[in-house]
């Protein structure tokens, strides 16, 4: 999505260029810490001093950028072509804000424009394209690579231009090249850069290497112990080794270095959430930013979100309402629709759910498993008129699989619509041949439809299960007894005793595996049995079944009429 650029930006954090001009760098440094509001302070600065500073004008779009304020980086960039149309490096910047709207064509043009005018020697203009090409949601990893490797070799002392071009062999799974970019930087620059000891961590993080992770984040720290980014990544990582004891103090520190920045509360928010997991802390700091900021709608999502992990549905939906009621056209994810679906699905709202689900359709930002949440939904909550529908709707998007016809079977089922249900689980039986379930609801659909065993619908359906079912007695027993039962009584009433008796005195050996729990079985069983015996005269075996009736009942009163008449 248009988005994820973005977010990969904020996620990795934002390396600078190391420039000559010492107030650029500073600007970049505290760009660097995540602290934003210092960095512009420095950036308008040099712009007061010299309007045509284009890199005053394109880092302070890039430090709007880094915390996706869309707007503002654009104006800044555009403002820096307009103030220096002859500088590379805000076309870059323009070109930045198309490949986030997901105009990658118009982002296309721009980079080549930027790279004309710096005729291919503009070190600056390679990396920051080289850059937005590594963050791509495509992983247009090759182009990334090509430009950063130009731009290495026009500044080969450059520290961020060598922890850039690790960045992209790491994110292309090439663990050895990154290592090596990484190790040039502190080995042969002899530069000591917390920011590549923290990707170095994230090196041997990937390969699961935690002791040394842990090691290279704090070193990180100890070389700037107001480098936020080390702590974060450091909670995150003594979260996964479960060392829980160090994180509250280390999250106090990461909080401090925040203060009462409101872009870096923000960020901290958005940390606390994703990486932390700490749902109270996250809606603690989201209402400290609401507070001055009612209508901000990153605060509200991440809130939200916050409330919904920990069930507050109700209170969940409310902040996303608010979220939807204040954030901008196009700065939505598939996330904050799913969880605002999920909200209204606790709290009964099944309609507002699936609006939400379908309005991401529309958008183009979710992918077809959403008709099956949609359908889901309805079938888990049991309302089936809604999840046929759902799940119909569904097959006409998306090849149906045999959990969905299924499911369609058993809301039809319950709707009393047999014939439809008979149909959708013979699709299910086709696929599934050893499926006992599958032959189950057949034999139970057949059964509606054949009420008075007139055609014996269901008698196919009741083999297959005793085949699949002798398998494991005990486990299908209640499925047993059932096809034992129609079977035995379908014989019954053609006459054909010989033919039932096999089938009930099966039904018995099952039903005495657990008789207190299929009581009511055997006793229908013994008084069928006594009767065949009766019909064929053996009085003898007639009276030993219906005795066995009356054990179980000895109020039954058609067993005792019934041993009344053999005494005559």
């Amino acid at each position: 999505m248009k988005t994820n650029y973005l977010i990969l930006t904020i996620i990795l954090g934002f390396f600078s260029i190391g420039l000559q001009a010492q107030n650029i760098e500073a600007g970049i440094r505290q760009m660097e810490n995540e602290n934003y509001r210092e960095a512009r302070k420095i950036f308008a600065d040099l712009i007061t001093k010299d309007n045509k500073d284009a890199q005053a004008y394109f880092y302070m779009g890039q430090s709007f950028l880094d915390v996706e304020n869309v707007d503002s980086a654009k104006y800044y960039f555009n403002l820096g072509v307009e103030r220096n149309s002859r500088a590379a490096l805000n076309y870059v910047g323009q070109g930045k804000i198309q490949y986030a709207n997901n105009k990658k064509v118009e982002a296309r043009e721009l980079f080549e424009r930027a790279e004309r005018l710096g005729k291919g020697k503009d070190w600056r203009v390679l990396y920051e394209i080289g850059r937005v090409y590594l963050f791509d949601e495509d992983k247009n990893l090759d182009i990334a690579i090509e430009k950063l490797e130009v731009a290495k070799d026009l500044a080969r002392t450059n520290v961020e231009v060598w922890s850039t071009l690790g960045d992209a062999y790491l994110a292309k799974n090439d663990g050895g090249k990154a290592a090596s970019a990484y190790d040039y930087v502190l080995d042969n620059l002899k530069v000591q850069s917390p920011q590549v000891y923290q990707k170095k961590a994230l090196l041997f993080k990937r390969s699961r290497t935690y002791d040394v992770a842990e090691k290279n984040l704090e070193t990180a720290i100890s070389l700037d112990p107001k480098f936020a980014p080390a702590y974060r990544d450091l909670i995150e990582l003594y979260q996964i080794t479960k060392k829980y004891s160090k994180v509250t103090p280390l999250l106090r520190t990461y909080t401090e270095l925040v203060g009462d920045d409101i872009e870096m509360r923000i960020r901290l928010v958005g940390f606390l959430f994703g990486q932390a997991k700490d749902y109270d802390a996250t809606i603690a700091e989201a209402d400290k930013v609401l507070a001055s900021q009612p209508n901000n709608s990153g605060m509200h999502r991440w809130k939200g979100y916050a409330q919904i992990e920990k069930e507050q549905y109700a209170e969940g939906l409310a902040t996303m309402e608010k979220f939807f009621a204040n954030v901008g056209e196009g700065k939505t994810y598939f996330m904050d629709y799913d969880y605002y679906a999920k909200a209204a699905i606790k709290t009964g709202d099944m309609e507002g759910a699936a609006a939400k689900y379908r309005t991401a359709l529309e958008l183009g930002m979710a992918e077809d498993d959403v008709y099956d949440k949609i359908a889901k939904m309805y079938y888990e909550n049991k309302k089936w008129k809604e999840a046929v529908e759902a799940y119909r709707q569904k097959m006409q998007i998306v090849t149906p699989t045999s959990t969905d016809y299924f499911a369609i079977g058993y809301s039809l089922y319950q709707l009393q619509q047999y014939a439809g249900a008979d149909s959708a689980f013979a699709e299910v039986t086709e696929v599934l041949p050893d499926w006992l379930p599958g032959f189950v609801y057949r034999a139970k659909t057949n059964e509606f439809l054949d009420p008075n065993l007139d055609s014996l619908l269901a008698k196919p359906f009741h083999e297959r299960i005793i085949v699949l079912g002798e398998v494991d007695k005990k486990k299908f027993g209640t499925d047993l007894i059932n096809a034992y039962r129609y079977l035995g009584y379908a014989a019954m009433k053609f006459d054909k005793y010989e033919e039932a008796k096999p089938y009930l005195i099966k039904l018995v050996e099952v039903g005495m595996m657990d008789p207190e729990k299929f009581k009511n079985s055997l006793k229908e069983a013994y008084s069928s049995l006594g009767f065949i015996y009766l019909q064929e005269k053996d009085k003898a075996k007639s009276r030993e079944y219906y005795m066995k009736v009356l054990e179980i009942d000895p109020a039954d009163v058609a067993a005792k009429d019934a041993l009344d008449y053999l005494k005559l």
